[in-house]
């Protein structure tokens, strides 16, 4: 007998949904609140553009003749930021429900 992950209420397996509310059985509720989801999305964005400004930044001082620290924000300070984005855009997938 399967239970409904929105409304919480049990019903007769045959069924392809829940009769009290309508969702399917393969409904999963978001795991995360309006406002959170809206800082996890901003953060997200946030984190692509630190990547972006810190390949400019690293360009721009390289071009200046301070070759240590073009390389730091280059090759280690953009990667971090875009792992970042990558890792928010992870978790807002699996916050939003979408298996």
């Amino acid at each position: 007998m399967p239970i409904c992950a929105r409304c919480g209420k049990a019903y007769e397996g045959p069924e392809r949904a829940c009769p009290s509310c309508g969702a399917p059985p393969t409904f999963t509720p978001a795991r995360c609140g309006v406002v959170a989801m809206l800082a996890m999305r901003i953060a997200w964005g946030a984190a692509f553009l630190a990547a972006i400004i810190c390949v400019l930044g690293g360009l721009i001082v390289a071009v200046r003749g301070e070759w240590l620290a073009g390389t730091v924000l280059i090759f280690i300070m953009a990667p971090i930021g875009y792992g970042q984005h990558v890792a928010l855009g992870m978790a807002i997938d699996y916050a939003r429900g979408s298996d």
